[in-house]
């Protein structure tokens, strides 16, 4: 039982050492953003490139961080689209949901 509740913490404080800023939200939209342009290629790329690097400084902009000390959850309301929401924990997982 003692293993057991050591262990319990040791997550919890992980979980709560490792909760990822708002700067680790945004390198995840840049790295995202850069994966979906390195799908395309010559003109379709270029406009992509565009595209995808304007959409993504506009995330940035409009991105709002929930922080509840184990994980944070990120939503992003761009006026006219859909709203989108992830939930982030260990500094580099982000689910959308």
């Amino acid at each position: 039982m003692k293993k057991i509740l050591m262990i319990l913490v040791g997550v919890l404080i992980l979980f709560t050492l490792t909760n990822p800023s708002m700067n680790d939200f945004e390198k995840y939209v840049d790295n995202m953003t850069q994966s979906k342009i390195d799908e395309k290629t010559g003109l379709e790329k270029a406009t992509e490139t565009l595209k995808q690097s304007s959409l993504g400084s506009l995330y940035k902009v409009c991105a709002r961080k929930s922080n509840y000390i184990l994980f944070s959850t990120y939503t992003i309301e761009i006026p006219g689209e859909d709203k989108f929401a992830y939930l982030a924990f260990l500094k580099v997982v982000f689910i959308k949901m």
